[in-house]
């Protein structure tokens, strides 16, 4: 059964035993005590639709996570995107290098603004590790960079990183995070307003 109508049928049942019983049964009772009943009615109106609408906010937070994890990709993926928009990650030639670094820098700047979500699991040197895959802040972009040469150097993800242009990655352990990944939808943003600004 609808729990729409369930809530509906329980209001009206507490408004009726307000309104109509209390006034019977008890006619010398003062009037507040009708009110009482009314007040009692939306309450447990109240209840049935918190008990009806509980299942579906666990499912639309349920959904919302799934979603985020369906719009993640690994960040050498935009090799492939790329074409999409007119653009070539595809050499390793100077001109594709200073291309990519160009992306890598506009791909920063949506992060840091928040209009791009990036994961990485936390670096700690040049060991094995299992570190959790987690969501890297909007503001470690304002210090931080995506690693040079993952773009258009044909490397695995898992050594996608990011780093600092002055630094080696070995010098920050415990501060730089490695196999990176991004937001499908904001990565295809970046990389269109890239090509709209600056047509090949």
């Amino acid at each position: 059964m609808d729990t729409r109508i369930i809530a509906s049928g329980l209001g009206s049942a507490a408004s009726l035993a307000g309104s109509v019983f209390v006034p019977i049964a008890f006619p010398d009772a003062p009037q507040w005590v009708g009110y009482g009943g009314l007040a009692f009615a939306g309450c447990l109106a109240v209840l049935a639709l918190l008990f009806a609408i509980a299942p579906r906010v666990k499912a639309c937070r349920k959904t919302a996570v799934e979603a985020a994890k369906n719009d993640r990709i690994p960040f050498i993926r935009l090799r492939d995107v790329a074409p999409e928009f007119g653009l070539d990650l595809s050499s390793s030639e100077t001109p594709t290098a200073n291309l990519a670094y160009d992306i890598e820098g506009a791909l920063r700047q949506a992060a840091v603004d928040g209009d791009l979500q990036v994961w990485g699991r936390k670096y700690h040197g040049p060991v094995q590790s299992n570190e959790p895959l987690v969501k890297i802040p909007a503001s470690y972009f304002a210090e931080f960079e995506f690693g040079h040469g993952n773009l258009h150097y044909k490397t695995e993800n898992r050594f996608s990183h990011t780093g600092k242009i002055t630094k080696r990655l070995e010098e920050l352990a415990g501060q730089a995070y490695f196999d990176l990944q991004l937001s499908d939808s904001g990565a295809r943003a970046v990389l269109r307003q890239y090509a709209k600004d600056n047509p090949q």
